[in-house]
């Protein structure tokens, strides 16, 4: 055989393990994004919890003082003025 034909050939292969490398490179990369993907899912879904809880609790709050603040004779006058309290 000619010295053209290996070289040709050499190229070839050369070629093909270039190919078969960035395949194998992009795989892996494909499968660091699913588990970085799968990390932000995770914490995003805890992000979401405890911004639930901050609301709950500040809510609560809230509701505490309101209580603490308004008494019987108010939450009666406030009802009757509602029409959502019977006269005795």
């Amino acid at each position: 055989m000619s010295v053209t034909i290996y070289l040709s050939l050499i190229v070839i292969i050369v070629v093909a393990l270039i190919v078969i490398f960035l395949f194998i490179k992009v795989s892996q990369a494909k499968k660091k994004i699913s588990e970085y993907q799968a990390i932000v899912d995770d914490v995003m879904r805890k992000n979401a919890a405890a911004q639930a809880q901050i609301n709950n609790h500040q809510e609560r709050v809230k509701n505490e003082e309101k209580a603490r603040v308004t008494n019987r004779d108010s939450i009666i006058d406030s009802l009757h003025q509602a029409g959502d309290l019977r006269d005795e």
